[in-house]
């Protein structure tokens, strides 16, 4: 038998994720992200469905940016990933952040998750093995699993 601490570290727990009606809630959106929260009543803000999904935040490989709803610039999200990168990483984080002003531009967070260029964010993250995102919104934490 498992352990509370054991079923805890390996098994999923049940999250939220708000989406439009008829819409798969296990789909990315654009930028292959899919946001997930442990809160129903803040999945219901991004949605008029909400949908259960399981999830282990402890499966993966994160990166913790923080409170989401602040304004900040690119480095607040590419130097959140802690390590050395290779050649190959590192020309993905100089181009994340020479797109956004070679990272004094500033904007709302999500902006650099979801506007034109994220895609160059979200490449140089799962480029160092970063499976999910972690950001607070209004206290409660929500996850971005890259797709």
């Amino acid at each position: 038998m498992k352990t509370y601490k054991e079923f805890q570290i390996t098994e999923a727990q049940t999250f939220y994720r708000g989406h439009p009606k008829g819409a798969n809630p296990n789909a990315a959106n654009k930028k292959g992200l899919t946001w997930v929260t442990p809160d129903k009543e803040l999945a219901a803000e991004y949605g008029e469905v909400v949908s259960e999904m399981k999830f282990n935040p402890r499966s993966h490989k994160i990166v913790n940016i923080g409170e989401i709803n602040k304004t900040g610039t690119v480095l607040d999200i590419v130097d959140a990933v802690k390590g050395t990168r290779n050649k190959k990483q590192q020309e993905l984080y100089d181009a994340a952040v020479y797109h956004f002003g070679g990272g004094n531009a500033r904007n709302a967070i999500p902006k650099f998750l979801h506007k034109i260029g994220s895609d160059k964010v979200i490449a140089y993250l799962k480029s160092m093995g970063i499976t999910a995102i972690k950001a607070t919104e209004d206290g409660i934490d929500t996850y971005a699993i890259i797709k």
